[in-house]
């Protein structure tokens, strides 16, 4: 098994839809472009049955210990995190949440996401943030045609 996945989620919080749509889905394109044909990288004994990596934010509903632990097929981390850190334009919205993962990994004990956290900061470029918000935005406006296309 590797890490596939890497996701930045909001919870318990009114703007929480609007800061997953915003933030969370260009961030988990972005990881999804630094993870693309490297997944070997991501593989190893210490992942078996883990394909997923969560950081969970919310004001104030976790315990905020800061520890990593692994459920099922997903490895996270739960932290109340005050939301206005998430200021500015989009691309530096997403650029403080590649940060804030960063410095969240740095705890995880599992070397996977040592390398992830290292080739975050190492490839956390302007354009590639773009890309990943232009992509996040056309897969979403997909996904919206289609559902319209439905109903």
């Amino acid at each position: 098994m590797a890490i596939k996945e890497v996701r930045f989620n909001f919870y318990h919080h009114e703007s929480a839809r609007e800061l997953n749509l915003s933030i969370g889905q260009p961030f988990t394109w972005f990881m999804d472009g630094l993870m693309r044909g490297r997944f070997k990288l991501y593989s190893g004994h210490e992942v078996k049955g883990v394909n997923i990596v969560n950081i969970n934010l919310s004001p104030s509903k976790f315990s905020n210990s800061h520890e990593w632990y692994t459920i099922g097929n997903t490895h996270q981390v739960e932290v109340n995190l005050d939301l206005r850190k998430f200021k500015g334009n989009r691309q530096k919205r997403v650029q403080t949440a590649i940060i804030c993962f960063c410095e969240l990994a740095k705890k995880s004990p599992l070397p996977q996401v040592q390398l992830l956290r290292e080739q975050a900061l190492e490839f956390k470029t302007s354009e590639r943030v773009a890309d990943a918000i232009k992509a996040s935005d056309a897969y979403l406006q997909q996904v919206y045609e289609i559902h319209l296309q439905k109903t």
